[in-house]
Parts: C-alpha cells; sequence; structure tokens
C-alpha cells in the first residue's frame, strides 16, 4: 500500500451511508462508497499511479 495523502483526525473523511467493515482486508465494491471517496481523493483515483 502506498498512501499518497494523510490528513489529522480533525479532519478524518465519513459520510453516513459509506461501506465499512472491521475485518483487517476485504474487497471494497460499493460504489456509492468509491464515488465519495473519488471525490475527496481525486489523485488516488488517477490512470496511472507510479511506485
Amino acid at each position: 500500500m502506498k498512501w499518497l495523502e494523510q490528513l489529522p483526525v480533525s479532519q478524518a473523511f465519513w459520510e453516513k451511508g459509506l461501506f465499512a467493515n472491521q475485518n483487517s482486508a476485504c474487497k471494497l465494491r460499493s460504489a456509492a462508497t468509491l464515488t465519495a471517496l473519488q471525490k475527496k481523493f481525486p489523485a488516488a483515483f488517477s490512470a496511472e499511479l507510479s511506485d
């Protein structure tokens, strides 16, 4: 995993209805959650991410 952006706890991102799971790993498939994350963190969804 490569962290592209970091926010302080005071700026944590959460909206009612976002997918949440307590397991350490899961596949994120919720279209509503992916859309919300793409709007908040557009760099993470760019076409090409270099290592």
